[in-house]
């Protein structure tokens, strides 16, 4: 059962003949001889390379001789047997010819893909262990003091930097987390199982999981992530909307910058939110117009950001209700024009949803059509055919209400809601090659 392998090795790149003769010698009367013309021709590989066929193809013959020497199989079932793999190859040299055919589709679309992770990464578009780190270490300093993390020896640790970090469970915190999480909830009883101990240790990254295999790895669904955040939707008081940060940046010319920053989201035909971020230099009154800057510089804020410490900018109640008057009506502007960008597209994603729906609705009428009109030409009951017509009306009363689904969530609506603002100040950032 060779015969493939050897098609394979001679028919491939570097073969220089324009021709190629293959000779396989059976005896007759074999479990080969059965392949060789049941299977071989059927799939018509003496006329044709199989290629990628080639490890498919062993698999089949292989599995297809322990078969064929099951004394219980008849030969009609072996017969069946064999015309079933050829079936299925053949479908597979289709899917294969076809996914040739598209080959530079799918690369077109591979680049496509590869840009928008590149800017995933560029813009901080996912949480990193150090943003975790962050958001557990600052809601543990400010509602638990008693329970702030820190490293080996009690040392305080920068965040994103290597290692474990512990923190201890003081009784408040345990109180805390035992109100707020269900006894029905299998992962929130699991947090409750970890903080039983007097001391817990944590990593926030892969690399530190695989090295302390001991420890607890907080990633953004862990249960732990879940209570801060829920915590916070409850008590948005704890939140400081208004802030003062100092940060080392490259993305932006030194100064001091007003900031503000709204949630964005969507409804209809999406359902999403982002984040949206307005810079004002003070210098000048000039807003930071490029998009993708403000997006890199709000992740900086996030990562890099510390407390301004030293003079703070100091501005009358006038130029405060300006400077908020200018982001509320930039925040508006973008989501007006983000709106009708979002509409435009979901009038295209739902005329092609319509459009599939539409066909796939007008084959499986045909065919309930095609059933009724053989019943009668075949005298069948009056019962029967009208069972088969009950189908067809089942068939446009569901293709209705999934059109009308489909128009209901036509278009997208766009609505907005300033999240914090404050000041930044912004010093270059040295040691750059």
């Amino acid at each position: 059962m060779v015969v493939e392998q050897r098609i394979g090795r001679i028919d491939r790149l570097g073969q220089k003949s324009e021709k190629i003769l293959i000779y396989n010698i059976v005896s007759k009367g074999t479990i080969e001889e059965i392949i060789l013309e049941r299977l071989y021709k059927r799939i018509d590989i003496f006329t044709s390379s199989i290629g990628d066929l080639e490890p498919i193809l062993g698999k089949v013959i292989r599995d297809m001789t322990d078969s064929l020497f099951d004394p219980n199989l008849s030969r009609e079932e072996k017969a069946e047997q064999i015309a079933r793999s050829a079936r299925a190859l053949i479908k597979e040299r289709q899917y294969l010819h076809n996914l040739e055919e598209n080959s530079t589709q799918l690369i077109a679309h591979d680049e496509v893909i590869r840009q928008k992770i590149k800017k995933i990464q560029k813009f901080g578009r996912y949480l990193t262990g150090k943003e975790l780190e962050i958001f557990v270490g600052q809601f543990f300093s400010r509602q638990f003091p008693s329970s702030e993390l820190y490293g080996e020896g009690g040392r305080k640790m920068i965040p994103g930097e290597r290692g474990p970090r512990y923190f201890d469970v003081s009784p408040e915190l345990r109180q805390f987390v035992a109100t707020r999480i269900h006894r029905t909830d299998k992962e929130g009883q699991r947090l409750i199982q970890l903080i039983r101990h007097d001391r817990v240790k944590l990593v926030f990254d892969s690399d530190s999981a695989m090295a302390f295999l001991d420890a607890e790895m907080i990633y953004s669904h862990h249960p732990l992530v879940k209570l801060i955040s829920g915590f916070y939707r409850e008590e948005s008081e704890s939140i400081h909307s208004v802030n003062l940060i100092a940060v080392s940046s490259n993305t932006l010319d030194e100064g001091v910058y007003f900031y503000g920053w709204a949630s964005i989201d969507e409804r209809g035909t999406f359902t999403a939110r982002h984040l949206r971020m307005m810079l004002l230099n003070l210098s000048g009154r000039t807003a930071v117009v490029d998009a993708e800057k403000c997006e890199q510089f709000l992740h900086e804020m996030v990562v890099n950001g510390s407390s301004w410490q030293g003079q703070h900018p100091r501005l009358s109640s006038n130029d405060s209700e300006a400077m908020y008057n200018w982001l509320d009506e930039s925040v508006s502007e973008y989501a007006s024009t983000y709106r009708q960008k979002r509409n435009m597209e979901a009038d295209a994603v739902i005329q092609r949803q319509l459009q599939s729906l539409e066909a796939s609705y007008r084959v499986k009428l045909q065919r309930r059509e095609k059933a009724v009109e053989t019943a009668r030409a075949a005298h069948r009951s009056d019962r029967v055919i009208q069972l088969q017509g009950s189908q067809i009306s089942k068939l446009n009363a569901d293709f209705d209400v999934k059109r009308a689904e489909l128009l209901g969530r036509k278009g997208v609506d766009v609505s907005y809601r300033i999240e914090g603002v404050g000041f930044v100040k912004v010093k270059a950032k040295t040691g750059i090659a």
